[in-house]
């Protein structure tokens, strides 16, 4: 009886964190903006280098750890490594003018992602 008891308080518990985190990654998702155009061109050298480097460590720690671990997808599975690749020979301030460059041919385009702006502009192009 006492092991069924703790079932359903350790169920209940369970319940009740995966809700909580539930609303709050709700939360956060309508607070953290998909940097796109608009914002990038607002944005200050600074801030474009920060998204750049945020951007380029994750890519790090994601192509470092399949290759550790010998899950690297094929491309038709993942992008990591192709952008991880196609990216690695270019510098922060090479990639943000590239992306203003994009963004100032594109005017009608300020609603499109800054990743994919680089997806096609630094991965395809190649």
């Amino acid at each position: 009886m006492n092991i069924c008891i703790r079932n359903v308080r350790l169920f209940l518990i369970l319940l009740i964190s995966i809700s909580l985190a539930l609303v709050a990654g709700s939360a956060m998702a309508k607070e953290m903006p998909i940097v796109d155009g608009a914002l990038w061109t607002k944005s200050t050298t600074l801030g474009k280098h920060s998204y750049l480097i945020g951007v380029s460590n994750l890519l790090e720690i994601e192509y470092s750890y399949q290759k550790r671990n010998g899950q690297q997808p094929s491309d038709d599975q993942s992008i990591i490594r192709r952008l991880f690749e196609n990216t690695a020979d270019l510098t922060l301030d090479q990639m943000a003018r590239r992306i203003d460059r994009w963004y100032q041919k594109n005017p009608d385009k300020l609603s499109k992602a800054v990743l994919d702006v680089i997806w096609l502009d630094m991965v395809l192009a190649k």
